[in-house]
C-alpha cells in the first residue's frame, strides 16, 4: 500500500475531481510516451490506488508527436479522455515543450518534467509557468542501453518528484514488471537509467500551500457540455482548409539546411518535396519554409551529388 500521507494528499489536490493526480505525457511516435502513461497507472494501481492510462495517436509514424494520459487517484476514477488541465506534464522531447499541444492548461501550479541537458534549463523556463524539473533522461538511457529511449528514466522522475513511492519499492516494482516483456540485458539497462535519474531528482514543493494558510482555489477546468444527437455534426464531414492549423513542422527531428550559393536550381527537390515546404519563383529555388516540413529529408536525397546544396542537420542545430 502507499503511505496514508499520499492518500489524503490526493484527497486534498485542487481538481476538478477531487483526489484525482492527472498527468499528461508528451513525447514523439517510438519514445515511449505511451509505455510510460501505462506504467505509471500500473504502479499507482499495484500499490493500493486506482489508475487510468490512455493514448492519443495523431499521423501514425516515427517522429510525430504523441500524447498520453495518467490518471491517479484514490478512488474510483470517473473522467475519461484527452486531460486539458494536468497538474503534471511530462515532455520527452524538449522540442515539443513549445508547441501549443504541450501548453495547454498549464498554470502556476502544474509541474512540468522535460527531457534536456541540465544546460537547457535557462532556455526552457520562459516556457513554463510553474515550478519545472529538468531529467536528462536521454544520456541516463544512451548510457544504460545504448539508445535514447527516455519513458523509464523520466517516469522514475515523476515518481521520485512526486515522492509517490520509495525508490528500492520503485526499482523492486520496475524489475518485476518489465521482466514479463523484455530480456535480463533490457531490463538491466533500464533499471541503471532509471537509478540514474533517482540520484538527481528530490521531491518537488509542487503543491505549495498559500500565504498564511489561505486556500486558493484552482482555476476552473472546462466542461465541454454533453450534445443530443439532434445537435451532433454529421459523420466524416470536415470543414475545408484546415491543413493549415496543424504545423506539422512541430514533427521534424532534422531539418534540411538550403545553400543558395550551391544551388543549381534543377527543381528536383521542390517537384518531390510531399508538402511544399521548397519554395520558388521565376524557375528558380528561393528558400525552405519550414511550418510544415516534416524532416523527411528527400529534398536532400534528391539534390544532385555535383551541387549538395541542401543537408539534413539535427533539429535544433
Amino acid at each position: 500500500m502507499l503511505a496514508t500521507e499520499l492518500v489524503q494528499a490526493l484527497e486534498a489536490l485542487p481538481t476538478a475531481e477531487r483526489g484525482l493526480l492527472a498527468v499528461r505525457w508528451h513525447g514523439r511516435g517510438g519514445a515511449g510516451a505511451k509505455t510510460g502513461a501505462v506504467l505509471l497507472a500500473e504502479l499507482a494501481i499495484a500499490h493500493g490506488l486506482y489508475g487510468q492510462a490512455l493514448p492519443e495517436f495523431g499521423p501514425e509514424r516515427r517522429g510525430a508527436p504523441v500524447q498520453a494520459f495518467t490518471r491517479i487517484a484514490a478512488g474510483r476514477i470517473a473522467q475519461r479522455g484527452p486531460i486539458a488541465r494536468p497538474d503534471v506534464v511530462v515532455v520527452l522531447d524538449a522540442g515539443l515543450l513549445g508547441t501549443t499541444a504541450a501548453r495547454e492548461g498549464l498554470t502556476a501550479r502544474t509541474l512540468v518534467f522535460v527531457n534536456a541537458p541540465p544546460g537547457a534549463r535557462q532556455a526552457l523556463e520562459p516556457s513554463v509557468p510553474g515550478p519545472l524539473v529538468v531529467v536528462d533522461a536521454s544520456t541516463a538511457s544512451r548510457d544504460a542501453l545504448g539508445r535514447d529511449l527516455p519513458n523509464i528514466p523520466m517516469l522514475a522522475a515523476v515518481v521520485a518528484g512526486l515522492d509517490l513511492v520509495p525508490r528500492a519499492a520503485l526499482l523492486a516494482w520496475l524489475e518485476a514488471r518489465l521482466a514479463k516483456e523484455f530480456s535480463p540485458a533490457v531490463v538491466a539497462g533500464n533499471l541503471r537509467a532509471a537509478a540514474t535519474v533517482l540520484d538527481g531528482v528530490a521531491a518537488q514543493p509542487w503543491q505549495t500551500p498559500p500565504p498564511d494558510g489561505a486556500p486558493v482555489a484552482a482555476p476552473p477546468r472546462p466542461v465541454r457540455a454533453a450534445l443530443r444527437w439532434q445537435e451532433a455534426a454529421a459523420g466524416a464531414a470536415m470543414a475545408g482548409g484546415t491543413s493549415r492549423q496543424f504545423t506539422t513542422g512541430d514533427w521534424r527531428q532534422q531539418r534540411p539546411v538550403l545553400d543558395l550559393q550551391k544551388c543549381i536550381h534543377c527543381m528536383l527537390c521542390w517537384l518531390y518535396c510531399p508538402d511544399s515546404s521548397i519554395l520558388a519563383a521565376a524557375g528558380r529555388i528561393t528558400e525552405i519554409d519550414l511550418t510544415y516540413c516534416k524532416g523527411c529529408g528527400i529534398c536532400a536525397e534528391v539534390c544532385p551529388p555535383r551541387a549538395r546544396a541542401i543537408v539534413m542537420v539535427p533539429e535544433g542545430a
